[in-house]
């Protein structure tokens, strides 16, 4: 249940052993970077159960596309068509332009 789904310790015990129940827990836990870390750990997809606002922190989605170019398919849509986002993406990991031209091919 919702009280369940809002608990860290519980969602984060959740994550651990499965990474993609992030997408259960509660918008509030799902904005948690320690417990995205743990879920991105498992899979990088896992990232698109993260909140609205994490999917949109253009500084932080763009660490993680440093780290893996994959991260760009999750990135908030708005983060998608600005320019100067897309060219720090491409500066920061020049592998995600293969992400880019198919989201742009779309």
């Amino acid at each position: 249940g919702p009280e369940l789904q809002d608990n860290e310790q519980i969602v984060r015990a959740a994550v651990e052993e499965y990474p993609a129940s992030l997408e259960h827990a509660s918008e509030r836990i799902r904005g948690d970077k320690d417990i995205i870390q743990i879920a991105i750990n498992g899979h990088i997809d896992n990232l698109a159960y993260a909140s609205k606002e994490v999917l949109k922190d253009r500084k932080y989605m763009l660490d993680l596309i440093a780290k893996n170019p994959r991260a760009y398919i999750s990135v908030a849509h708005e983060l998608k068509i600005d320019k100067t986002f897309v060219f720090s993406a491409i500066e920061r990991n020049p592998e995600v332009l293969e992400y880019v031209k198919m989201y742009l091919s779309n």
